[in-house]
């Protein structure tokens, strides 16, 4: 005695559209567009792009209680090496250069701005900046006089 297995219909045989590609089927029949939140494009770009959440970021700043009030004026850079891992997981790493009494923050940016590794430096009051969108961790280094940054031809 045979045994036959019931195997599935042929593509030919199955007139029943594929859910996964037949667009009718998302279709609004009277006004022939998409039906809401079914617009695949948008579907695409949101898992290639995960929703951005606002990032609180977190501040490392080695200055003192008194160097807060005498070291405001700052070079900030972005960090792209040591963005989007580790303390900055997911957002920008910034530094900030807090400038004591005495250092030039000209002289401060020209030092950053000669460093491969830094983008989009500028001179800010810290009791004023805010960090830019986007930015998951901060560190605030102190530079005082025979800083890298003040000395002569230092990189």
């Amino acid at each position: 005695m045979a045994t036959t297995l019931a195997s599935s219909p042929s593509p030919q045989t199955n007139p029943q559209p594929n859910p996964l590609f037949d667009m009718s089927l998302y279709t609004n029949p009277r006004s022939n567009m998409l039906l809401p939140n079914c617009d695949f494009r948008d579907l695409g770009r949101a898992i290639q792009q995960p929703a951005q959440r606002p990032i609180e970021p977190t501040v490392q700043d080695d200055r003192n209680s008194h160097q807060r009030r005498t070291h405001c004026n700052a070079v900030v850079a972005t960090d792209p090496g040591m963005s989007g891992w580790g303390k900055a997981e997911g957002g920008l790493s910034v530094c900030a250069w807090a400038c004591g009494p005495g250092v030039d923050p000209a002289r401060v940016l020209a030092w950053v701005e000669g460093r491969s590794d830094m983008s989009d430096p500028q001179v800010v009051d810290l009791d004023e900046w805010t960090p830019p969108d986007g930015t998951a961790h901060v560190h605030i280094y102190i530079c005082n006089q025979g800083h890298a940054a003040t000395v002569e031809g230092s990189k």
